[in-house]
């Protein structure tokens, strides 16, 4: 299981962010940029910047060693494995909507472009340098977002026919699932859905974005994990465990 290695991966991704920030704030005083024409501007998105990615980063590392102890036994609910029928429909419906990433990257890209041409049409002599960060920011945010669509459908093509259920989380379709993490998400409930195939519902109650006046608020996530043929009965014993019952829908 190559979990351990991405999430760590990531969090190395999230420092570099966290350096280039600090570039972000110190640039304008570096390049003699005046406060009111965009420096300020500049400082308070590396601000931003910095702050986000180091939690990020602290996250990542953090999935990090969940990843790591699922590789224990004694931490695993269970280790199910796929046949190729059974998971090229899994992959085949996992691809099917995924538009959401490029949607948030042009719309962040959208933003950051126009506070750049906001700040540059007060006065286009002083702030071209704040509008080609902006832009350039622009770019990246889009490119993050079409990178994310493909990523999507790589990792999904490219995973193992396997589920790893553990006490901390799920290691499902190439994606990593944590719960019981302190104020970031708790698991709420499991329930066993019986079907062709059954499917075991893990709710998770995890930090998210929020509204306009509420930046970060709790959301619910369920996590649908299909059971594969025969094993059906571990799967009920999974949800008996955590004191739900199993019910036709």
């Amino acid at each position: 299981m190559d979990a351990t290695r991405r999430e760590r991966r990531a969090a190395v991704v999230c420092l570099a962010i966290f350096l280039a920030g600090w570039l972000v704030i110190l640039l304008p005083p570096l390049a003699g940029a005046d406060g009111m024409r965009g420096g300020y501007a500049l400082f308070f998105v590396g601000i931003f910047v910095v702050v986000s990615s180091f939690v990020a980063f602290l996250v990542f590392w953090d999935r990090a060693d969940v990843a790591s102890r699922m590789r224990d036994p004694s931490m695993q609910l269970a280790h199910w494995h796929y046949s190729s029928t059974e998971w090229k429909a899994i992959v085949r419906e996992e691809k099917g909507g995924n538009g959401a990433a490029v949607l948030g990257g042009f719309a962040l890209a959208v933003l950051f472009l126009l506070i750049g041409l906001i700040v540059f049409l007060f006065d286009a002599s002083e702030n071209g340098l704040f509008l080609a960060i902006m832009g350039g920011l622009a770019v990246l945010f889009a490119l993050v977002g079409f990178t994310a669509m493909r990523a999507h459908n790589r990792r999904a093509d490219r995973a193992r026919p396997e589920a790893i259920l553990s006490r901390e989380g799920i290691w499902y379709l190439g994606v990593l699932y944590t719960w019981n993490r302190k104020w970031i998400a708790r698991l709420e409930q499991v329930r066993l859905m019986t079907g062709s195939p059954a499917v075991l519902v893990f709710t998770l109650r995890q930090i998210g974005s929020g509204g306009r006046f509420i930046p970060v608020r709790y959301q619910w996530v369920e996590i649908a994990v299909p059971v594969p043929r025969g094993e059906e009965d571990q799967a009920m014993e999974i949800a008996a465990g955590y004191g739900w019952m199993a019910w036709k829908e």
